[in-house]
């Protein structure tokens, strides 16, 4: 009767916002608090973790901190999934996997502090937070001012600077109040039944996309294409993309600017098994896990691909939904309603990536360290090029890590990265020879597509670059499978719909009791920041099933 009573919000809205509140109290579990009590045997473990992606990092670090008996199984030779760096000619030039910039601050700088990654690395700040170049437009955004940009885009289009005050002040409320929710922690019945009032933005923005909020408050295509630059960040275009995750997810890098760890993404990834083996915990790479152990309709441990048995009171997937739901637990463990919706939910766009390193230091006359290079302004149809890995009409990244990190490079060289967002669907049919070692045909389309991006480049941003090259390599949506076994080589898990993000995210708790996800593919999602939140997510969750919190 009492939910009844209350005409904004339906039973149905007042679980999502139960759930969501659940979320809160997980992120506020006082570690401090947590006191590991041994309850396994010799030879088990209080949790096994399926990868060692930021996510799993997060939550492992998080355990053994508090003297929990935690092993990470990891299937490549390294911690760290995408957080990871790769090294050509001699260790002449690093390559960042997948790092462009993150935000250092609130949520992140928690985590990273509370597992000591602050006292081992150093993040600088990009001096820009990013420039646009399209046909008609060349825009650049400073770091950490919202009010510098919102100037900027006033006197670049001073018919729509009503609506650019609105947008940037929509974006910015909406992420004070997710700070204030968090802060809050718990809510009380009548604190959940008046959420729609206490926190208007994030309850109008569960049925908003992206493009809801551009419609509401701009119209000029060249200003929408500039306020959705992003996109590419978050896997999909405004008319698909969850406008929650974009406006608040933004509006932190609007706040507080982009950084990026001395030492690449591998060094905030070694930091981080680093303070995990120095708590106890133990790290098996090389090794991939075939199976969940299940009796009695819990998750008691792993099997191996070499045919070992890993106990343990609690099992965390940092791995592909798909895989693990599809191919790692017998169909007659898991719910019929949860199946059928894991398998309706889509895998995020897949990346092609170029990593150069030149003979050559271009940063006197390229003064950016982040570029987008547009080549279709309707961000729509920009997506249906990228869907379709085309080099020549999709929309580009250029990221100049020497911009960043003066001394990323060797004196004279500089390392830059070329990013696609692009489908799987291209490379689907290369996939079954692929697999078996024939890789002719393969190595064709990826070095056609290569070559255009780095043309692309040499026109729009750095004449001559081809001329400059000393080392090139390239990543397509297949080394991703290879290197993370990530369904469709996802970058970004299961994809920020309206339908799977926010209060409706797949949760980090499944139907199997002792079984949970963290990392991309569950809540609250993919990006660095994302994956750290959920591996401290699935923390609290745990310590609240097992009667910590």
């Amino acid at each position: 009767m009492i939910i009844r009573s209350v005409g904004r919000i339906d039973r149905r809205a007042f679980f999502k916002i139960s759930a969501l509140w659940t979320t809160a109290c997980a992120l506020n579990v006082n570690p401090v608090s947590v006191q590991a009590q041994s309850r396994v045997s010799d030879g088990a473990y209080d949790a096994v973790v399926i990868g060692t992606g930021l996510g799993g990092l997060a939550f492992a670090g998080y355990m053994a901190r508090h003297g929990f008996k935690v092993l990470l199984i990891e299937q490549h030779d390294r911690p760290g999934g995408y957080a990871t760096t790769f090294s050509r000619d001699s260790g002449r030039f690093t390559f960042d996997v997948s790092l462009h910039q993150l935000v250092v601050a609130g949520a992140t700088e928690r985590i990273l502090g509370d597992l000591a990654v602050l006292d081992k690395v150093k993040f600088v700040k990009a001096e820009k937070l990013f420039r646009l170049i399209s046909k008609d437009l060349d825009v650049s955004c400073p770091t950490a001012s919202a009010e510098r940009f919102e100037q900027i885009l006033s006197d670049r289009f001073p018919n729509q600077k009503e609506g650019i005050h609105g947008f940037m002040t929509e974006m910015l409320d909406l992420n004070k109040e997710v700070a204030r929710f968090f802060e809050e922690g718990k809510l009380t019945l009548a604190g959940k039944l008046t959420f729609p009032i206490r926190f208007p933005r994030m309850w109008a923005a569960r049925k908003k996309s992206l493009e809801d909020y551009l419609n509401q408050y701009v119209t000029d295509p060249g200003l929408r294409e500039t306020l959705s630059v992003f996109c590419g960040y978050y896997g999909l275009p405004p008319s698909q993309l969850s406008g929650f995750y974009y406006m608040n997810a933004t509006a932190e890098f609007f706040r507080h600017g982009g950084s990026y760890p001395i030492g690449g993404s591998e060094a905030v990834s070694k930091a981080l098994a680093d303070f995990i083996e120095s708590k106890g915990g133990e790290i098996l790479c090389g090794v991939t896990v075939d199976q969940i152990l299940i009796q009695n309709g819990t998750a008691v441990g792993v099997r191996t691909s070499d045919g070992k048995a890993y106990r343990a009171r609690a099992v965390v997937a940092n791995c592909s939904a798909p895989r693990l739901f599809g191919q790692m637990i017998s169909p007659d463990h898991i719910p019929s309603d949860f199946l059928q919706k894991i398998r309706s939910l889509k895998p995020s766009v897949s990346s092609f990536v170029v990593w150069l390193g030149l003979k050559k230091d271009v940063t006197a006359t390229v003064k950016d360290s982040h570029i987008f290079l547009s080549a279709e302004q309707d961000q729509e149809k920009a997506w249906q090029h990228s869907i379709k890995c085309d080099p020549e009409r999709a929309n580009i990244g250029v990221c100049i890590y020497d911009h960043i990190n003066k001394k990323y490079s060797l004196p004279g060289t500089n390392t830059l990265s070329i990013t696609l967002i692009c489908g799987y669907e291209p490379w689907a049919a290369l996939e079954r020879n692929y697999w078996k070692g024939d890789k002719k045909e393969y190595n064709a389309m990826k070095q056609l597509i290569a070559n255009a991006l780095i043309r692309r480049v040499e026109r729009d941003l750095i004449p001559g670059l081809s001329q400059i090259i000393a080392v090139a390599e390239a990543g397509t949506p297949l080394t991703n499978i290879r290197y993370t076994l990530n369904t469709a080589g996802a970058i970004y898990g299961f994809e920020q719909s309206l339908e799977n993000s926010f209060m409706n995210r797949i949760s980090n708790r499944t139907p199997i009791k002792g079984l949970y996800l963290a990392g991309a593919w569950g809540e609250p999602g993919g990006g660095y920041t994302g994956v750290l939140i959920s591996g401290r997510k699935t923390f609290g969750m745990l310590m609240e099933d097992w009667g910590h919190a």
